[in-house]
């Protein structure tokens, strides 16, 4: 990783934004690549982050902890983000839920209550500064 020296960050990332200091992120992805990718774009933004890579793992997760945001792959087996969705917001999970996607169309996911969608394409240019954009405190 290319870290610049005046800034100490890495300069696709640019320095972290303060809103994520101290949120608590899950992200639920099968993919590992994508916990890893993830991980390098917020290691040092403030955030802690949890990993699920599947939709059982992160109904285990969410009912031990409280998170400020939730990062959902949409294309997971036995639990796709939409079921995964459902019950969250059935059991009362108010947080943000971000739609997680190789897919550009957000209208979709925003239709069937998602609070927004981030195509995974975009995840080095400006994945931080979105989800600061979605991390307040209540």
């Amino acid at each position: 990783m290319n870290i610049d020296e005046k800034t100490g960050s890495h300069p696709a990332i640019g320095s972290a934004p303060p809103p994520l200091n101290g949120m608590r992120i899950l992200l639920i992805d099968d993919s590992p690549d994508s916990h890893r990718i993830v991980g390098a774009v917020l290691c040092d933004t403030g955030a802690s982050i949890d990993s699920a890579y599947s939709g059982k793992e992160a109904l285990e997760n969410v009912a031990k902890e409280n998170y400020d945001l939730i990062l959902l792959d949409i294309q997971m087996p036995v639990l796709d983000g939409y079921q995964v969705k459902s019950v969250l917001r059935n059991h009362g999970v108010l947080c943000p839920i971000i739609a997680f996607t190789d897919r550009e169309n957000g209208k979709k996911f925003q239709s069937v209550s998602f609070t927004d969608f981030f195509p995974k394409s975009q995840i080095m240019d400006s994945l931080v500064t979105f989800l600061a954009a979605h991390c307040t405190r209540v």
